[in-house]
């Protein structure tokens, strides 16, 4: 609870890695009322796995240990509870505000066990957001780690960065698990945010974003991140350090739109564009959507 003893609102954030949850994270978390910009919080995920375990297996196992599915969201409820009342009690705050892609793919747990909290999803260019995690894919290599977003034989020997940046079988391994973040449930339940839109017109999307959260967000797109609860940058020779943006923390800029067309054949773009058409198609039309400029200057740059 506040220092008012209200209960805590959760705000959820889920969206492929690298469509700009931690920007996201960053918006939602610019108000008074709101916790500071925490770390993932892969955990949760974990809780709302329990729910599903629970409920997939009644007929088998689950019902000797539980008098009803409904006492699996009973204790769902009460784990998350015991762990986000304190944390927002810990800094005075009403609403706490985390992220996880996989979040994204729990839609169906979080309204079952969280109907009161509101959810985000940040819908990006699916050929960027590729791009970016081929890209983090072969610092990681480059590093000595395996590369997490790749499954394991996908790449001969998950060391050959040629084979990384030309490879359909890679590509198209990483559409398939992109758009696994993006079912018709997220789409059609949880608010969604045009990263082209929140870089481009970071005002009017904040203006949305306030009026859809219900926080009074204080987030100045032209200067850097406020708030900031935990060390980004911390263990510079971590697997996770690939993954750490240089945009992390800065001013809103619009430097990685179109990223693809700097990195990605043009073959490769196209079959991202085969594989993601019906995603692509929504995209466009929520940017669009989200655009304060006439759609044609929004198509123009799109196509660019």
């Amino acid at each position: 609870m506040d220092r008012f003893g209200r209960a805590a609102t959760l705000h959820l954030i889920g969206g492929a890695p690298r469509s700009g949850t931690t920007l996201l994270q960053a918006v939602l978390s610019a108000a008074p009322e709101a916790s500071p910009l925490l770390g993932e919080c892969p955990f949760l995920c974990s809780l709302l796995d329990f729910y599903t375990e629970v409920t997939a297996s009644w007929q088998d196992d689950s019902r000797y240990y539980f008098a009803s599915p409904d006492a699996a969201v009973e204790v769902a409820r009460a784990a998350v509870s015991s762990i986000f009342e304190p944390l927002a009690g810990r800094h005075g705050n009403a609403a706490v505000v985390t992220k996880s892609p996989g979040l994204s793919l729990r839609a169906a747990a979080i309204r079952a066990v969280l109907p009161e909290a509101r959810c985000y999803a940040i819908l990006r260019d699916a050929c960027d957001v590729i791009a970016l995690q081929m890209s983090a894919s072969i610092r990681e290599i480059r590093m000595g780690y395996p590369p997490t977003m790749l499954a394991p034989g996908t790449v001969a020997g998950d060391s050959d960065e040629e084979e990384i940046w030309h490879s359909g079988a890679v590509v198209d391994a990483l559409a398939d698990r992109f758009l696994s973040y993006y079912d018709e449930t997220v789409l059609s339940t949880w608010h969604l945010v045009s990263y082209e839109a929140l870089v481009t017109s970071p005002r009017l999307s904040i203006d949305r974003l306030r009026a859809a959260s219900g926080l009074d967000l204080e987030f100045d797109p032209t200067e850097e991140w406020h708030g900031v609860e935990f060390d980004y940058l911390r263990g510079s020779r971590t697997a996770e350090s690939a993954w750490r943006s240089d945009l992390w923390g800065q001013p809103v800029n619009t430097s990685r739109v179109g990223y693809h067309r700097r990195t990605l054949p043009a073959a490769q773009v196209q079959r991202i564009e085969r594989r993601c058409g019906g995603y692509l198609a929504r995209w466009r039309s929520l940017t669009r959507a989200s655009d304060p400029r006439p759609a044609t200057t929004v198509l123009e740059d799109q196509a660019r």
